[in-house]
């Protein structure tokens, strides 16, 4: 857990604790691992800088992070669970 990321969001323990939901979601559901990868690879780079500059704290240099974390980030917010197929 980013405690860094927690503590200058302010988030809510709802949409904290959905976030860490959508990490198991995510390793769960290869689909979907697809999915969010073809995702990001069609992200600009300035996007992609965008992304990783507004989550401080992660080890970006690993893939694996950067897309469990962008796939959670992306539907963190309570009641937006959505699975790819």
């Amino acid at each position: 857990m980013n405690k860094h990321a927690i503590k200058k969001d302010k988030k809510s323990f709802e949409v904290i604790f959905n976030h860490e939901l959508l990490h198991i979601a995510y390793t769960k559901n290869k689909k979907g691992k697809v999915k969010i990868k073809n995702e990001w690879d069609s992200l600009s780079q300035q996007k992609k800088t965008k992304f990783k500059n507004n989550h401080p704290g992660y080890d970006f240099s690993n893939i694996n992070v950067i897309l469990k974390e962008y796939f959670s980030y992306k539907y963190e917010n309570p009641f937006t669970l959505v699975l790819p197929s």
